[in-house]
């Protein structure tokens, strides 16, 4: 199994040290902008299955590079997490409106990281499972045997 692919976007680069050390020790792979144009552009590159996304960076805000994830039909479903200093309701709500999926506050707790990072990494993976075996469920239905899944298919979607 591959391992989850993750993007940081932050403007400090002790940030980004601290947070691709974390999630590398962790088994992820990582990947990291310190800035919106920059995150978003790696991001529609290679799509990752979660963003760590700072509020404020150089460029433009978090808020905006999360509702440009969202407005996207490839991007929409990758779950952001809002990582800042910012800790009033504002922030939060304008983070949760945008799209965000969780707002964790700066200075964090490193095991706290790991905990929500690994929970949406499962949900992506169990959405991309379910959407994989709903897929081989339709194909084995199909008149024409040519299109119907293969038993290695088969044998391969219920493995995972």
């Amino acid at each position: 199994m591959t391992a989850a692919r993750v993007v940081v976007i932050d403007d400090t680069q002790a940030n980004l040290i601290l947070l691709a050390n974390l999630l590398q020790e962790a088994g992820y792979e990582v990947r990291v902008a310190n800035s919106a144009l920059r995150g978003l552009t790696m991001i529609e590159k290679q799509p990752p299955d979660l963003v760590l996304l700072d509020i404020t960076l150089p460029d433009k805000d978090g808020y905006w590079v999360c509702g440009e994830l969202k407005q996207r039909e490839a991007l929409k479903n990758v779950p952001v997490i809002f990582l800042s200093a910012h800790d009033d309701a504002v922030s939060r709500a304008r983070a949760f409106a945008a799209g965000g999926v969780e707002y964790l506050v700066k200075p964090f707790e490193a095991s706290e990281i790991l905990a929500r990072v690994s929970q949406h990494v499962a949900i992506v993976t169990l959405r991309r499972e379910n959407g994989t075996l709903r897929e081989l469920v339709a194909r084995a239905a199909d008149p024409d045997p040519s299109k119907r899944p293969t038993p290695e298919e088969l044998a391969n979607a219920l493995q995972s």
